[in-house]
């Protein structure tokens, strides 16, 4: 009896830490440091939010929008699934994006969220972010800092030869900046210096010393989840994401705002 008694207890304080842990989130702080960073990228705060799912922190989102202030970003980079699929909310996001430009300036790339929206909702949706002062980066590249920023759509990261086409009239020395919400087409990256992508949800269940369990195009115990990775001259930021989009919760895996800050040396 005791033994069952201390099985259900255990039960219970695990329930009540998975619901804390997918209602709370952190920040966590990178540096990436590289020759080829513009001296006018030296120092800059880039604010990465990812696969927020429609998620609220607050009403009207106030704790979380109180923590990308507190980081005091430069610039809000926020790379797919602004909204979720299964719940869709689009006014809801729009509203959100509205006060983060209050904020700083915030560029968007889309994910395969938006992309189950029907076409005509989606052309809405991302001419409202834009209405709303989102610089929206649909396959496009735009000067950054003394380099380059460019986002491909979440369709078009599939694609071995799309970054080349959005990158076809920019120089060819210059420092690259991409949002791309998939990590797991990390290969068709390669001509960016710096990636910033999400999408795995850092593994969804992280297990000590293993990493993630799970994650949406990688299946089972996934390389792509969290954190810096690198390949060739290309590194890859991924964002563990600020939401969560699966019926299955996130264990020993919090939701996370990236504070990345960029360093020429």
């Amino acid at each position: 009896m005791i033994f069952v008694s201390i099985l259900l207890a255990a039960a219970i304080l695990g329930l009540l830490y998975v619901i804390w842990e997918n209602t709370h989130f952190r920040t966590v702080k990178y540096e990436y440091g590289d020759p080829d960073v513009p001296k006018e990228m030296d120092g800059l705060r880039i604010l990465q939010l990812s696969d927020l799912h429609g998620q609220s922190y607050g009403k009207g989102n106030c704790r979380l929008l109180a923590a990308v202030r507190d980081c005091n970003p430069d610039v809000i980079m926020v790379t797919g699934d602004l909204i979720d699929s299964t719940f869709t909310n689009t006014e809801k996001a729009l509203d959100f994006a509205e006060e983060l430009v209050k904020l700083a300036p915030v560029y968007y790339c889309t994910g395969n969220h938006e992309h189950r929206l029907e076409e005509k909702e989606l052309k809405a949706f991302l001419a409202e972010l834009s209405a709303r002062g989102v610089q929206v980066l649909s396959d496009e590249a735009v000067p950054f800092y003394g380099g380059v920023l460019a986002g491909l759509q979440e369709r078009s990261s599939r694609q071995a030869d799309a970054l080349e086409k959005v990158l076809a009239e920019q120089d060819p020395k210059a420092f690259t900046l991409l949002l791309a919400h998939k990590p797991h087409f990390y290969d068709n990256y390669l001509q960016a210096d710096l990636v910033l992508s999400g999408h795995a949800h850092g593994g969804q269940i992280r297990l000590p010393w293993i990493g993630g369990l799970i994650a949406p195009g990688q299946g089972w115990f996934p390389e792509y989840t969290r954190g810096f990775y690198h390949k060739e001259d290309t590194a890859m930021l991924i964002s563990g994401g600020i939401g969560n989009s699966h019926r299955v919760p996130r264990v020993f895996n919090p939701p996370e705002l990236v504070l990345l800050t960029l360093r020429s040396q």
